[in-house]
């Protein structure tokens, strides 16, 4: 057991703060990397969502094997045990797939998992994720009748509301009746959902990209998600995306049109912009120019904490004239 969190290690267990708008503060998020069997959709002949390169990170632990309840439960106590000092007030578990699917992760891990959050003080909310075919009331149920008074959060990538650039761009292998039954199991059981967001996905230009990120936000907050996440494309080996890079045919979005996004939709309030890092490391990530990108980023990382956007408005470089040239 020891052998598998020394391979995890510096990644399976780590803190982080975001700001939780509904508290009104910063609070200390605590995530656990759960090696799980590998996401199922992913397993598929066609290969999964075209951006996603995590199916090959998590088959160089688990090989697509579905672990025994045990080792979950032994990762989550000793994971705690790297980070218990700091009282996370937020776990956020990461399997690399849907932490519903009994094929990835066993029932009876997910039961104990949500035991453990219980009888742990500190932490006042749980989330996961998952596809919108394994929110089941069942399951949710199942779930929180455990989990006490402790808040569950389930993340849902949505990615974009257009279901056609969904369907050709990300290949999600869903519809928005889809999502929106799985939102509705969620609220009628008492737990909350959070949707993740893409910027720009595969074959839409810089202008495109912004606006249908706008738009899916919209979207996700009508339908009555209590948080929004926007991740911001990346290339990954082994990926369409990747093809369409080394064609020349994809690169990752300005931090600029990243920018644009945070600033259209902060009326939603839940709203945050995801890291600029990933597993596998990303071979092309979202930039501007050499001059200011790190220092962006570094903005970014600060907004992440404060939730406030008038940070950058003292911010300016001479590549937002490219940016904007871009948009034509």
């Amino acid at each position: 057991m020891g052998i598998l969190a020394n391979l995890l290690k510096d990644k399976y267990s780590v803190i982080d703060h975001i700001y939780d708008p509904h508290l009104g503060r910063k609070i200390t998020r605590w995530i656990l990397m759960l090696p799980g069997a590998g996401c199922s959709w992913a397993k598929k002949k066609h290969g999964g969502c075209h951006m996603c390169g995590f199916k090959h990170e998590t088959n160089k632990y688990t090989l697509g094997i579905k672990f025994p309840a045990f080792i979950f439960n032994q990762l989550f106590k000793e994971g705690y045990e790297l980070i218990s000092e700091n009282k996370p007030e937020l776990l956020s578990v990461f399997n690399g797939g849907s932490f519903f699917n009994e094929k990835e992760i066993p029932l009876s891990a997910q039961i104990d998992l949500a035991k453990a959050v219980s009888k742990t003080d500190s932490i006042l909310m749980l989330m996961v994720e998952s596809r919108p075919e394994y929110i089941t009331k069942e399951k949710i149920q199942l779930l929180k009748s455990h989990l006490g008074n402790k808040e569950l959060i389930v993340g849902i990538g949505l990615e974009c509301a257009t279901e056609e650039i969904r369907k050709k761009s990300v290949n999600k292998g869903f519809s928005n009746k889809d999502y929106e039954k799985a939102i509705e199991v969620l609220k009628n059981n008492g737990a909350e959902a959070l949707t993740y967001i893409l910027i720009k996905p595969a074959h839409l230009n810089e202008r495109h990209a912004i606006d249908e990120a706008v738009n899916s936000a919209q979207y996700a907050a009508s339908v009555g998600s209590k948080y929004i996440v926007f991740n911001a494309a990346m290339v990954q080996d082994k990926t369409l995306v990747h093809d369409l890079y080394n064609k020349g045919e994809f690169k990752p979005p300005w931090l600029w049109s990243i920018l644009e996004v945070a600033r259209r939709t902060r009326h939603h309030g839940a709203v945050r912009i995801g890291d600029f890092s990933d597993e596998p490391r990303p071979i092309a990530s979202p930039h501007n120019c050499h001059k200011c990108s790190d220092e962006i980023k570094k903005l970014f990382g600060d907004y992440k904490i404060s939730h406030d956007i008038e940070i950058f408005d003292d911010f300016h470089c001479d590549c937002r004239k490219d940016w904007e040239k871009s948009l034509v």
